[in-house]
């Protein structure tokens, strides 16, 4: 006990310094039409502290209220905004593939529209100088072995 009297005593000494005066003005307050010319002035001259503090002592109430009631609230919008993009990402690639199979159907009702193509067969009659161009012959004994040289 004696410690904590030690080590707070500048605050307690203040506190008790700035409590009589409190405690003496409010003992001797009469009624505000029975006041003296001077209680008045020191009246007059303390209000605007007075609501002054009042006000900072509920700003700082009120602020600390809400900070409490906005607690969690950060991570809930940053969740939020995630979500949101997502949503947006989703809603985008909707648009894209409704997009894509919007032309796949023009380019089916394209081919439906064309007429029938008519498809003729002839036979080469000469062959490249690349390696790469050469085509089977009319043999099956010939095809077989062709096509395993184009293939390797």
């Amino acid at each position: 006990m004696h410690s904590i009297f030690k080590r707070f005593r500048e605050p307690i000494f203040v506190i008790a310094l700035l409590a009589v005066p409190f405690v003496l003005f409010f003992v001797r307050a009469k009624k505000g039409r029975d006041l003296n010319a001077l209680d008045r002035a020191v009246i007059f001259i303390i209000a605007p502290a007075e609501k002054v503090i009042t006000l900072a002592v509920f700003g700082v109430v009120d602020a600390w209220q809400a900070y409490g009631a906005l607690w969690g609230v950060r991570e809930e919008n940053l969740k939020l905004r995630r979500d949101n993009l997502k949503a947006n990402q989703l809603q985008q690639q909707a648009a894209e593939l409704k997009l894509e199979n919007d032309r796949l159907r023009r380019l089916l009702d394209f081919v439906d529209k064309q007429p029938p193509a008519r498809l003729l067969i002839a036979r080469v009659v000469a062959v490249g100088a690349s390696p790469h161009s050469h085509t089977p012959s009319a043999s099956p004994v010939g095809l077989k072995m062709e096509w395993s040289k184009v293939l390797r």
